[in-house]
């Protein structure tokens, strides 16, 4: 499964000096700021505004318990759709490939869900 690491994969695969979107900082940022962004918008704003005018309003839509943001029902459908994925990766048919060359000259195999050209 392993071949040998040639001179010119280093140069075609460098390794990643640099990052963008600040890196790990801002993939933090963005995965905890967009729900919150989302949940400030649908708990504090309505048909009077955003902010609504009337700040006793707020009260009304912020939930009152944790409980209340868990939807088991959402939460059941989910989990169905992730194993129907896993059962129907492992009945259906597909050809193995092995995928392109890693840094350390390994290479992974995918199963295909198609007669992909090699």
């Amino acid at each position: 499964m392993s071949s040998p690491k040639s001179p010119s994969q280093s140069t075609l695969n460098p390794k990643t000096t640099e990052y963008e979107f600040l890196g790990p900082l801002g993939a933090v940022l963005v995965s905890l700021g967009c729900p919150l962004l989302v949940f400030a918008l649908i708990f504090l704003c309505n048909d009077a505004g955003c902010p609504p005018r009337d700040i006793s309003s707020w009260t009304d839509k912020l939930p009152s318990s944790l409980a209340e943001f868990i939807d088991w029902k959402a939460i059941k459908w989910y989990l169905s759709f992730q194993v129907a994925l896993v059962l129907l990766w492992a009945v259906l048919p597909g050809k193995w490939v092995r995928g392109r060359p890693l840094r350390n000259g390994t290479q992974l195999e995918y199963k295909t869900n198609g007669n992909a050209p090699l």
